[in-house]
This record gives C-alpha cells, structure tokens and sequence, in this order.
C-alpha cells in the first residue's frame, strides 16, 4: 500500500474516533499525522479530508471546553456553513474509504461506500462530480455490471466535456467508454470511441500509447490478431520513456498476437523481455509470471501443457489477481473447446464463474 492509502486509512481511523467522541485517541491519530503530512505530496482531495476533520476535530475540542466550563448554556443550532462542511466531510469519508477497497479489490465492499458518497454529491462542483462519475464507472466494470457502468462513464465523460477539464480526463472516461463497448461485443463502437479520442488536441505520448494499446486489445478480442499485433507495437513505439508496467502489460498482449498468428519464436522472446525487465520485487512480477506461464502452455505445447497452464492460475489465485485471471480463464477455456477438450473448456469457464462470483460477494 502506498503512503497515501496508509494516510487515508488513518484519516479513517481519526474519524471513527470522533465519532465515537474518543477525542484522546482522535489526538494521538491526528498528531501522527501532522507530523508526518509536511514531508509528503497529497492529492488535493486528500488534504481537504485532513483538513475538514482537523477543523471537526478542533470544534469538538472546543464545544467540550465550553460544556464542561458553562453545562447549563442550551445548545445552539449548527450553522449551514458547519453543515456544508460536514455533508462533504462525509462525502470524502465514503470516497476514500470505497477507493482504498478498490485498490485491494474489493470492489462490491468499495461500491457500498461509494453509493452512500453519492449522496452528499451536490456539495461538489462539476469536475469532482465527473471524477465520482467515473469511479463508479469502473467500480461497476469490475463487478461485470456493464451497462450501470457505462452509463456512469457516459456521464462523467459529458460532464469533463461541458466543463471544459483537462484532456487527461476526458481520455480516461473515453477509453472506458471504448472499453465496455468492446467488451460487450461492440467492436465498431469501441474502435471509434478510441479513434475519436485520437483527436483531441493536445494528446501527450502517455494518452496516445493507451488509445493505441486499447485499439490493439479491442482488435485482439474479436480476433483480429495482424492488426492487434501492430497496433500493440504502435504502442510500444510512442515513447521509450513509457511506465514499466505499461510496457510489460503491452508486450505481453503483443507476444500472444503473435503466438496466435503461429510466430511462437518472436512471442517467447517477448515474454522473456518482460521476464528480464520486471525484478523478482516488482509488485506485478507474480502477475506476469504466472500469464506468461498460461501463455506458453497454450502456445508452445501441442497439445497444451496442462500442467504448466494449471500452475499459472494456481499463482493467480494464490496472488489475489482476480480480474486477470477471470479474463485469461475464458480465453484459455476457448481455446480448449476450439481443440475439442470439452471438460477442459468446461473446468475454466467454472473457474472464471467462481473467481467473479468471488469478487462479488
């Protein structure tokens, strides 16, 4: 977990005590944090939510003082400026809270918090409302739940356009967009969402490389394995300075365009390329291991490698990485039904079933 979801569990954990009045313990929480906020770079979001339950922390200090110092004074009503800041402080409760579930994955958990942040959304202006819009949008894209979560993303993207926000912004809510239309079995749909996003002005190399990728994975699920392939190496070639885990996650898709169209030799090459790039403590060396694994069981093997197939998922599972493995059970269990191992098939579109029934619950 990185520092800022350590800071906003303990945002949390300083709220619960206040709301419980556990103002000795509310101290402790909210003096660790003061020390250690100065030397770290918060999103903004995260600083309004430090700083509105410092304030609420500092009127409970002071209204304790005053009922201990004149208990007979009767209760004043809480002025609506109080009462703003409290509808939001709950807003940036319940998003924080649904975006470090997220982040674990727990996304049915994640939504809960999230439905009780919509409430209080009208304290919000346009642009952090289409940033709710589009956490939704992908909270119920994970959960399978693809119309609920384009519309969300429809929403967010129209509101980034009448608010004039950035391009990053507007390219994020339309690549989920194209996204859930692919998935869906809309590939034209998809595929013009992306290349409409292609014109915007003022796209940056990192926003081109991800329009390019997903034109190259919407080609790759219906098929379309030559174009997939360029598209893919389109991706690659924007910029060297690219993210590793962007590289990584591209050059796999890539090697297995390739293992589909029969140049096994070029996509083993490019699944040690990843394997000589990620080191042994990178967060997501575990997830390629194992899918270059799956891949090379598939690809490398007739018949396929059950075996080293079998281990591939059984390193998923064990990792915790749901999503993937839900998406490579369905294609793996295709690929057996193509070659007529009908039990195979059967086996892991089960597994697919119970890892997304997993997530659910």
């Amino acid at each position: 977990m990185t520092e800022e979801y350590e800071i906003i569990k303990d945002l949390g954990s300083w709220l619960h005590c206040l709301s419980l009045n556990d103002l000795e313990k509310a101290a402790q929480i909210r003096d660790q944090l003061t020390e250690n906020l100065p030397f770290l770079h918060l999103d903004p979001q995260t600083k309004s939510y430090y700083n509105l339950l410092y304030s609420k922390h500092q009127m409970m200090l002071s209204k304790s003082e005053k009922q201990n110092n004149h208990p007979n004074e009767p209760f004043q009503e809480q002025p609506s400026s109080d009462k703003d800041s409290e509808q939001t402080l709950m807003y940036l409760y319940h998003y924080m809270e649904g975006t470090l579930l997220n982040h674990s994955k727990n996304y049915y958990k994640a939504l809960k918090h999230y439905t009780a942040a919509e409430k209080q959304l009208g304290v919000l202006c346009d642009i952090d409302q289409a940033n709710f819009y589009l956490r939704q949008a992908n909270t119920f894209n994970h959960l399978g739940e693809s119309i609920t979560a384009l519309n969300y993303a429809i929403k967010a993207y129209d509101t980034y356009k009448k608010s004039h926000a950035s391009t990053k912004k507007t390219v994020r809510a339309l690549v989920l967009i194209g996204n859930i239309y692919s998935k869906t079995g809309y590939y034209k749909k998809a595929k013009s969402t992306f290349e409409d996003a292609l014109t915007i002005q003022g796209l940056k190399d990192r926003q081109r490389a991800v329009l390019y990728q997903s034109i190259a994975k919407n080609d790759y699920l219906f098929h379309y394995n030559n174009d997939a392939e360029h598209g893919f190496k389109m991706a690659l070639n924007v910029d060297e300075e690219l993210r590793l885990e962007f590289q990584a996650d591209t050059l796999y898709r890539l090697a297995n365009s390739c293992f589909r169209q029969g140049k096994q030799k070029e996509g083993d090459q490019l699944l040690h390329k990843i394997e000589e790039a990620l080191t042994k403590n990178h967060k997501r060396f575990e997830e390629f291991r194992a899918k270059s694994m799956i891949s090379r069981g598939v690809f490398l093997y007739k018949p396929f490698h059950d075996g080293m197939i079998r281990e591939g998922f059984q390193l998923l599972k064990k990792f915790g990485i749901q999503i993937e493995l839900i998406e490579l059970a369905h294609e793996v269990s295709d690929y057996y039904y193509v070659n007529s191992n009908y039990e195979k098939a059967y086996d892991y579109l089960s597994l697919a079933k119970r890892q997304k029934k997993n997530i659910v619950e």
